[in-house]
């Protein structure tokens, strides 16, 4: 890291979760840092996981965060998740998050690299409401030698 580059000097964070049924639970998050040069900042979020199925789970979180910077004092944001299982090994996410100014929604199709040998992929976009467009194919191969990946990417906006 630079020496120009903003520095945390004291951080605080706390989390705390609980299981209410056996399909639903929630997390609370807190952090609180000082930095270097932008002062203090902190960041609370209330998470909460719902399984649906046993192959269908959604995610919904919410933020606040609040800085001393003057760009930015206060940021407050929204997400959605829908998670799909198809198998042990691939899943499917889309996914949309929103604050005071932007949103955006994400597809992601992938499947985990095997313990063995063999292989894995991991295919994101983002959708046209997005005011960056982006995609990125990841293909990882898993062999005796080794771990070999590439990975494409086209950003644009």
């Amino acid at each position: 890291m630079p020496a120009t580059s903003d520095r945390s000097l004291l951080t605080f964070s706390a989390f705390a979760g609980q299981q209410i049924t056996d399909q639903i639970g929630v997390s609370l998050q807190y952090n609180r840092n000082t930095f270097r040069d932008q002062g203090l900042g902190d960041r609370a979020a209330l998470t909460t996981h719902i399984r649906l199925t046993n192959s269908l789970s959604l995610l919904l979180a919410a933020n606040r965060s609040t800085s001393s910077s003057s760009t930015h004092p206060e940021a407050f944001q929204v997400s959605a998740s829908l998670h799909y299982t198809f198998n042990n090994v691939t899943n499917a996410t889309v996914s949309t998050t929103s604050d005071l100014h932007q949103s955006a929604t994400t597809l992601t199709l992938r499947q985990n690299l095997p313990m063995g040998e063999g292989y894995g992929y991991q295919l994101r976009t983002t959708l046209p409401d997005s005011p960056l467009q982006q995609a990125t194919a990841t293909v990882q191969y898993q062999g005796a030698s080794g771990r070999s990946e590439a990975t494409y990417s086209h950003l644009a906006g």
